[in-house]
Formats: C-alpha cells, structure tokens, sequence
C-alpha cells in the first residue's frame, strides 16, 4: 500500500455511509426535477453533481 500524503488526509476525510447517501441524493432528486418537468438544463446539472459523486466515490475505493 503506498503511503498517504498529508494533503490528501487533510482534503479526503474518511468517507461514511451516511456521506455517501449524502452526495448520492442530490443527483437523484435532479432527475426527478428533470423528469417531472421536461427542462433539460436539469440534465446539465445531473451530469455535474453526478461527476462529483464518482469523483467521492472514487476517493472511498481507493482507501478499501
């Protein structure tokens, strides 16, 4: 396992369950947005919260 620099355990907490639920919710009720009113700018702001949801997610695996 290589080791952690400083920065990254100052930036990247330790990821919980309860955040990623957090940062997997937004992403969710944008589609319902989205969906529910036919406007495709929510489309727009999907792909970006959803980008930061993998950007996260991808910190948490790397961890495991």
């Amino acid at each position: 396992m290589r080791p952690r620099s400083r920065l990254f355990s100052v930036c990247c907490p330790t990821s919980r369950p309860l955040t990623r639920l957090v940062d997997s919710t937004p992403p969710s009720l944008v589609d319902l947005a989205r969906f529910g009113t036919g406007m495709s700018v929510f489309g727009y702001v999907n792909s970006a919260l959803v980008w930061v949801f993998v950007h996260q997610l991808g910190y948490f695996c790397a961890r495991r």
